[in-house]
């Protein structure tokens, strides 16, 4: 028997600083024995789980695990239950110790797309194919490295099982490679479709490398540059600009010297121009001149769908502090303070 990790706590331990170089180093296990996975092994094996990933007793939560359709899911104290039916898909699992297996970053993915409505469902797969995961700590998010690439994972192809036409969708939907959740907010404001609330443009890249040439590194002692946001084959770059910008003007200044040395238009970007009305139509009308596009007048239902989408991905003027910083409420997928170093 064994017990298998599973949807949320398996995103957490794949994310936290404590816990990522363990999972990331977990060998993939072809056909571990899932058959016989019960609620009560994972009851029994709970705190060895804990111990190997360093839990505190006094901030754990929770343990997601997955059973056989078919096995008994009685309520268990510290383990949240989830069934899957049928065989596991091949490559699904690691192997993190003796008798415990990880589901795969792509297979959390996939278990999770379904649960959300679009708008979440475009945040969360941004967050897993970034760099970025919302976290409760006082930066408001833990770095990591992207844990699937867009496009290239076969575990997001399970036909037949619940939820599978969504995941599936998401491979031509996200961007990757973003660093923040307001750069995938920024992202997809520019080039969902109107009638979801987005302004129907190009699809833009994020953190595209610029290289910068011989005069310009002399601005800017650096051999390339990364665009927050810009549409390939044009010169305009959307740089964001969060409370780290305060804590560093002159670099991003000497940045944006070297960038418009270079031929580049770089437009600022704060969290005041994407919940402003006009300052947000200006970058987009800048954006779709720059990409040969068109801005068409919303009619009145784009413009609520337009709303209740920035409602949703940016904070209130009111969440919003000085420094640029937000002070809002985090997703449920947020990493909770057991798997934060302490």
């Amino acid at each position: 028997m064994a017990v298998f990790i599973t949807h949320l706590s398996a995103l957490w331990i794949y994310c936290s600083p404590r816990t990522a170089e363990l999972a990331r180093n977990a060998p993939i296990a072809e056909a571990p024995d899932f058959e016989h996975a019960t609620a009560g092994m994972a009851r029994d094996e709970l705190p060895r789980i804990m111990q190997m990933l360093g839990l505190s007793a006094r901030t754990f939560d929770h343990l997601d695990v997955l059973l056989p359709r078919a096995a008994a899911r009685h309520p268990q104290e510290l383990i949240r239950l989830h069934s899957w039916s049928g065989d596991l898909p091949s490559r699904s699992f690691a192997r993190l110790g003796a008798n415990i297996y990880i589901a795969v970053p792509e297979f959390v993915l996939f278990q999770l797309a379904p649960t959300l409505d679009r708008a979440d469902r475009i945040q969360l797969a941004e967050a897993v194919c970034g760099w970025y995961l919302p976290a409760d700590n006082g930066v408001g998010f833990v770095v990591h490295e992207p844990l699937v690439s867009v496009g290239t994972s076969d575990v997001l192809n399970v036909a037949g099982h619940w939820g599978s036409g969504n995941a599936t969708a998401l491979r031509s939907e996200i961007l990757g490679n973003s660093r923040s959740a307001m750069e995938s907010s920024l992202a997809h404001l520019v080039c969902l479709p109107r009638q979801f609330g987005g302004y129907g443009l190009t699809r833009p890249v994020l953190n595209q490398k610029i290289y910068l040439s011989g005069a310009a590194r002399r601005i800017y002692r650096h051999e390339y540059c990364e665009a927050d946001l810009m549409a390939l084959g044009t010169s305009d770059i959307y740089e964001y600009l969060g409370a780290a910008f305060h804590r560093n003007p002159e670099r991003d200044i000497m940045r944006t010297l070297a960038l418009e040395h270079d031929g580049y238009r770089v437009h600022d970007v704060t969290i005041y121009q994407l919940v402003d009305p006009m300052q947000r139509n200006e970058l987009m009308r800048r954006y779709a001149m720059a990409t040969r596009g068109r801005l068409y007048p919303p009619t009145r239902r784009i413009i609520e769908r337009r709303r209740s989408l920035i409602d949703r991905w940016v904070p209130r003027r009111e969440a919003i502090a000085e420094d640029g910083s937000t002070v809002w409420e985090k997703p449920f997928w947020a990493m909770p303070v057991a798997f934060l170093d302490q």
